[in-house]
């Protein structure tokens, strides 16, 4: 996974939350959390860790305190065009709409 800081106090990467997913993101400071875990996810990926237990053992980082989420202020943007994940059943790509990511914690959605 190739990634650094930009010139612009952003840092950019690919979010790859399975596999067949390819999500260009770049992210202030603040929002930087994700990038450790994404490196965690793919060191388990690399060494042929099973997608399930995958799953697990970053479920338990975040228990264990080891990852945290994104603090106050965080923020990222996805405004690449070759953005994609794959359909379940199908296979077939589909193509995310470029787009921005707010952290706020502690707000929920819902009728008030």
């Amino acid at each position: 996974m190739a990634c650094g800081p930009g010139t612009n106090g952003f840092t950019c990467y690919v979010e790859r939350p399975r596999p067949q997913d390819a999500w260009p993101i770049c992210q202030n400071r603040e929002g930087l959390n994700p990038l450790r875990m994404e490196r965690f996810r793919a060191r388990l990926r690399a060494i042929g860790v099973d997608e399930a237990d995958v799953a697990d053992r970053i479920a338990a980082a975040y228990r264990l305190r080891q990852l945290r989420a994104p603090g106050s202020g965080a923020m990222g943007y996805m405004l690449s065009g070759y953005a994609w994940t794959a359909d379940s059943a199908t296979g077939s790509p589909i193509f995310l709409s470029p787009h921005l990511r707010f952290y706020v914690p502690y707000v929920t959605c819902g009728s008030a």
